[in-house]
């Protein structure tokens, strides 16, 4: 399961569902009341339909249980949870480029994340020509993709 912590236009969707993954839009709360919508996909109906129960049109909460229950579900390594609930974005060894690939804060030299990173990098480069492809490269998110992908 994964988030994108914006409504994805139709074409997006569409090619999500392409790739056999199911889509939903969950609507949140900004604790200054604020309505922003959050893009959830999964080859899992059971993680979306969780995610919806449990966040559907909630307040965005940072607590160490919502962190460690989003952890969960989107599958980030434990390691890395548990050290961005004690002490968010902690130096690490990473690259920029590659923590921008990621969807979570690497914890320093997290084993899981390495391996992680080694199936990542092949999918953004995938997505990256189906969008160049599809949208143009001129398409101002294609240079920013492309950009950080370099």
């Amino acid at each position: 399961m994964s988030r994108w912590e914006k409504p994805l236009n139709e074409p997006l969707q569409r090619w999500l569902r392409q790739q056999g993954l199911k889509v939903d839009t969950i609507p949140r709360k900004t604790l200054i009341g604020k309505e922003i919508s959050e893009t959830i996909f999964s080859a899992s109906h059971n993680y979306l339909d969780f995610y919806r129960r449990k966040f559907y049109n909630s307040l965005l909460d940072k607590s160490p249980h919502s962190q460690h229950l989003e952890g969960f579900l989107f599958g980030y390594p434990a390691c890395c949870v548990e050290q961005f609930i004690r002490q968010p974005y902690v130096k690490n060894n990473f690259s920029g480029k590659d923590q921008q690939k990621l969807f979570h804060w690497a914890c320093p030299d997290c084993r899981s994340t390495q391996e992680l990173l080694s199936y990542y990098r092949p999918i953004y480069e995938e997505v990256g020509e189906w969008y160049n492809t599809e949208f143009g490269a001129n398409h101002r998110p294609v240079r920013q993709l492309t950009k950080k992908l370099s």
